[in-house]
């Protein structure tokens, strides 16, 4: 294993590392198993699961009746992050707050590890060289493209629970092309096309902010190692917090909206009502 040149700045509260690299784009695969590889972005990833077992076991180890500062904190967070689901979500905001709270956490953890100093520079040597043995699992687009497809099918599958096989009406629309509507039939085309830029959008945009965080870092702390305190406040609050909100909250935005039943094609058909007959008077 090999470690990195290691100096201290101001007063030993910063790290430097002056032979700092950026991470490569590609993940490294660090351990094999028979024909499941282990990259160091999964290890990265495991860390974070661990971080968050531990945070979960702190603060819910001791929950009282009466609670105290800590644990009126915890509840005044969670309070306030299943309002804002509540409220942003529509009617089904509150049954959403465990994947966006879930999502939030998940995301803001992997994202304050990328930016922990030496994170990402322990070093074990490979075949094609050193590469490192920890990587943030949000600077990997694998995983990125995972959260994305995961959230892609959650919005279709309760796109049909909430208003049937009908649902997909809004996308291939043949009743609209049979009822000489052609206008109709072509709009679901674009549809569709909006419904797969989501997957591009919300992989690649918190891919790329969390990657190039990590290469502004390393050159920052590789050319002038105290400016790079700015930055890193920067990234923490900026890049890698914001990203994860918007993160979550487009996941809940996106499957709150197909849960509505209000203008919806489906229902559209399905609500339509009956015309009464005519009375001749």
């Amino acid at each position: 294993m090999i470690l990195g040149k290691a100096g201290v700045l101001m007063g030993g509260i910063v790290p430097f590392f002056p032979e700092i690299k950026a991470p490569p784009i590609k993940a490294e695969p660090v351990l094999q198993v028979g024909p499941l590889v282990f990259t160091n972005s999964m290890l990265g990833a495991l860390v974070a699961f661990i971080v968050i077992v531990i945070l979960i076991q702190v603060m819910t180890r001791r929950l009282e009746e009466r609670p105290g500062k800590f644990q009126t904190t915890v509840e005044m967070l969670v309070g306030g992050l299943y309002n804002f689901a509540k409220g942003s979500g529509g009617s089904t905001g509150a049954a959403l707050f465990p994947l966006f709270a879930g999502l939030l956490l998940w995301l803001l953890v992997n994202n304050w590890l990328a930016l922990i100093p030496g994170f990402g520079q322990v070093l074990v040597n490979g075949p094609d060289g050193s590469f490192p043995l920890l990587r943030a699992a949000n600077a990997d687009f694998n995983n990125t493209l995972a959260l994305a497809l995961m959230v892609f099918f959650l919005i279709h599958i309760y796109g049909v629970r909430n208003h049937g096989i009908g649902y997909f009406a809004e996308f291939v629309n043949i009743p609209a092309l049979l009822k000489g509507r052609p206008i109709d039939f072509v709009v679901g085309f674009f549809h569709t096309i909006g419904e797969f830029a989501k997957i591009i959008s919300l992989s690649f945009r918190l891919f790329a902010n969390i990657y190039g965080g990590e290469i502004l870092i390393a050159v920052i702390l590789g050319l002038a190692g105290p400016v790079a305190v700015v930055f890193y406040g920067l990234e923490v609050v900026i890049v890698a917090t914001i990203q994860a909100f918007i993160f979550g909250l487009l996941a809940l935005i996106y499957i709150s909206l197909v849960s509505e039943h209000a203008d919806h094609p489906a229902d559209a058909v399905s609500h339509t009502p009956t015309p009464e007959p005519s009375v001749n008077r």
